[in-house]
């Protein structure tokens, strides 16, 4: 840990986020903050994990997950300054395969649109989720398939695959890759010889924390999330140390990199809708690319929070203070980062929350968007408890074989030890039969509940499927020629 100066309200706020991580279910915490050039803290408190009693230090791995988005959109300006990447052609300049449902956007769609959310691009995010070892090429391969959500440069829709786009582009154009000029033009100047752009890396590395996910009041270890295609959305993983260089890059203290290339990344490109901020105290203007641009108590504000399996990060920095907050917990989204970020940036300007913000953003507080707990059944009546009874129309051998979604893939359907397995691309479903031709689908790691329901052809033989998540239209599967 690095502590400079004597900041007593800043020091109360490290311990209280330290006293938190029980009651918010969390093994550890990494902390960077900075001010006025300096780093004042970085280091970690709290332990890797439930079965990694090892504490937190400044060189343990987190995965920050969408925050890694300000990272690929540095690296693009860079790219443009160095005459490398052009952000306002045309990206099918880099991408020529690039198709969509409508190809107007598709012509006119350039990688400052990808990087700012302004393309129309909806999230389809279980596309890349689903189908892990799909690279970027495969996901731009299924956009023409998947509806947009809206017109370009209409209106603000976050989209991780347009991330996925805009860091193929960027890849292209330097004829190299995204993850290959990150490290070259970010992370080696910088010394950040702890970040990484690969899960697999993190995972190995002797001194990372553990993703876990809150069950029955207690953190248990989850899965790693495997971004592949859609890196360039959020597959940082860094620890603290190499945060606050990260910070004093995003507060103009850094004289390894182009300020001006910085500055471009925190520029407003597209407004967001009215009414999004939780809080009185942050008015959000809009997003930029890669950072949320608001004010924080009437103080200009840069923003980003990233949550991946198992993983919750919030970074803030106030550029006219020159303060930057970094806090990465080893929890399934938790607002535990937001508050402690929001804390310590507290603590620095002199303000005072009360409620405290640990407090107020705590899921039993009800303030703020707090902890996401699993979704549950709505009751059956007595009716439907009736037609519940009811035992599959089919033989289970019938419901057997290969659908397929022309968007999200294969859906693999088998009969194991006298019940239906499911596997959706390459994750594997607990399947419950519910009634008739439906069955209750759920994936544990993300708290993901789905009915699906089987559908019958003319020849009344099973033809197709239907699966409804919560979020996304529902998607429609039909038998291949593999599962006949």
């Amino acid at each position: 840990m690095t502590l400079v100066g004597g900041q007593t309200s800043f020091d109360v706020a490290i311990e209280q986020l330290a006293d938190e991580l029980d009651r918010w279910h969390t093994p550890g915490a990494e902390v960077a903050v900075v001010r006025g050039g300096e780093v004042l803290f970085a280091g970690g408190v709290g332990v890797r994990g439930v079965d990694d009693p090892t504490a937190v230090g400044p060189s343990t791995l987190f995965h920050h997950g969408s925050c890694g988005k300000a990272y690929t959109s540095l690296t693009a300006t860079l790219l443009a300054e160095d005459g490398v990447l052009d952000l306002d052609v045309p990206v099918r300049r880099y991408v020529p395969e690039l198709r969509l449902p409508d190809m107007t956007v598709a012509d006119r769609m350039t990688v400052r649109d990808l990087l700012s959310h302004r393309s129309g691009l909806a999230r389809h995010d279980l596309v890349w989720i689903l189908n892990p070892s799909w690279d970027a090429e495969a996901l731009v391969a299924r956009l023409a398939r998947l509806p947009l959500a809206g017109d370009l440069r209409g209106q603000w829709l976050y989209s991780n695959l347009g991330y996925a786009v805009a860091g193929l582009a960027m890849g292209r154009a330097a004829g190299t890759s995204w993850a290959d000029e990150l490290r070259g033009r970010v992370f080696e100047p910088g010394d950040m010889s702890r970040s990484w752009t690969d899960v697999r890396r993190t995972r190995d590395d002797p001194d990372h924390a553990t993703p876990h996910i809150a069950r029955d009041g207690k953190p248990v270890p989850t899965v790693w999330r495997l971004l592949t295609g859609a890196a360039p959305a959020g597959e940082v993983m860094t620890c603290a140390g190499d945060a606050a260089t990260w910070l004093l890059v995003q507060t103009g203290a850094a004289d390894f990199i182009s300020r001006s290339a910085v500055t471009e990344t925190h520029k407003l490109q597209a407004p967001v809708p009215s009414g999004m901020s939780p809080f009185a105290e942050l008015h959000l203007y809009g997003y930029s690319m890669g950072w949320l641009v608001s004010t924080w108590r009437g103080r200009p504000m840069l923003s980003h929070t990233g949550g991946v399996d198992g993983f919750t990060t919030h970074t803030a920095v106030l550029p006219e203070q020159q303060i930057g907050v970094t806090v990465s917990v080893n929890q399934h989204l938790s607002s535990l980062a937001m508050a402690a970020a929001l804390q310590i940036a507290d603590a620095l300007l002199g303000e005072r929350a009360e409620p405290s913000w640990l407090d107020r953003l705590h899921p039993e507080h009800g303030d703020g968007p707090g902890d996401v707990a699993p979704p549950q059944r709505v009751p059956e009546d007595a009716a439907d408890a009736a037609v519940a009874a009811r035992p599959p129309v089919h033989p289970l051998s019938s419901y057997a074989g290969t659908f397929a979604n022309p968007g999200y893939g294969e859906m693999f359907v088998s009969v194991v030890d006298g019940t239906l397995a499911v596997r959706i691309g390459e994750l594997d479903f607990d399947a419950s039969h519910r009634r008739l031709d439906t069955w209750d689908l759920r994936y544990d790691p993300l708290d993901v509940d789905a009915p699906l329901t089987f559908g019958t052809g003319p020849d009344g033989t099973v033809q197709d499927a239907t699966l409804r998540l919560e979020g996304e239209p529902p998607l429609a599967y039909v038998r291949s020629a593999a599962g006949e």
